[in-house]
């Protein structure tokens, strides 16, 4: 598997799109100096085919339907009461043809990790459970993580701080997200 670098780097803001609950008691920040670890994912939602050499999908209405049921879900996995989202819990997402969104700000502590959820800055690529990663998708991957681990002074995360959710099994995490890119994000690490 080669991954190869790419200096184009180009982040659609679309925080303020997507729905929120910013009066939510579970609504936390952190310092950006706090982000120890950058947690890649994949959403397990299909992408539909490309129509035409364009993308199948509006990336946009899959993040706010995905912010609308991050809303909805119980997060709680045990008993009492039922504690429900504030918003989509990813930081960065990648879509299928690698553009790069912004959906939370850096300083929002989301719920994607358990114990790393602190420390951690979520990216999630749109990529369904038997799908693979166009080459696409991990160039924009990978410019993101460049920009994240190179170009960011303001937070000590690195490229050896970049892991898979499912990785992350001492913070309390057991899946197998973010599936075929687990190697992809091993090798990145590694260097």
């Amino acid at each position: 598997m080669q991954i190869t670098e790419s200096t184009d780097l180009s982040i659609s803001d679309v925080t303020l799109q997507l729905p929120r609950d910013a009066a939510s008691r579970n609504y936390r920040t952190r310092p950006v100096g706090a982000i120890t670890k950058i947690v890649v994912h994949y959403d397990a939602v299909a992408v539909p085919p490309s129509k035409d050499g364009t993308l199948g999908y509006d990336p946009v209405e899959r993040y706010i339907a995905q912010a609308q049921y991050h809303m909805s879900k119980n997060w709680n996995e045990g008993a009492g009461p039922i504690v429900r989202g504030f918003g989509l819990m990813y930081h960065y997402r990648v879509s299928a043809d690698g553009r790069l969104w912004r959906t939370q700000p850096d300083e929002l502590v989301t719920w994607h990790a358990r114990n790393a959820n602190y420390s951690g800055l979520a990216v999630c690529c749109d990529l369904g459970p038997d799908q693979k990663p166009a080459s696409s998708q991990l160039c924009g991957l990978l410019t993101l993580l460049h920009h994240l681990c190179y170009e960011r002074p303001d937070f000590p995360a690195s490229r050896g701080d970049v892991w898979g959710h499912g990785e992350l099994t001492d913070a309390g995490n057991h899946t197998p997200c973010p599936a075929a890119l687990l190697p992809w994000v091993q090798t990145y690490r590694k260097g």
